[in-house]
């Protein structure tokens, strides 16, 4: 199976939150504060991180990624996004076969 956003499957939301240390860049910053909050160890390693998290159709979460940016790449959303949603995909393939 390919990870990619077409092969979401049937039944599942994807959300995908761009952050870093500074802040959020996402609309709804005060509902990711602890909630999708990360673990301080990937806080510390990266200033930049990308987090797609996989919703069933009741919202509870069923899979997540992340993607975290070295401090020697650039940042960049796309990038990101494709590591992170493959992630969240893989992780929901192992769990749920």
């Amino acid at each position: 199976m390919k990870y990619t956003e077409q092969h979401i499957p049937a039944g599942l939301t994807l959300r995908v939150y761009y952050s870093h240390n500074q802040g959020t860049t996402n609309k709804h910053a005060a509902h990711l504060v602890g909630y999708f909050s990360l673990s301080k160890s990937i806080r510390k390693r990266t200033d930049w991180y990308t987090r797609a998290v996989l919703l069933d159709s009741n919202g509870a979460d069923v899979a997540q990624g992340v993607a975290e940016c070295s401090h020697r790449d650039n940042p960049s959303k796309k990038i990101g996004r494709a590591i992170a949603v493959g992630r969240a995909l893989k992780s929901y393939e192992e769990a749920h076969g």
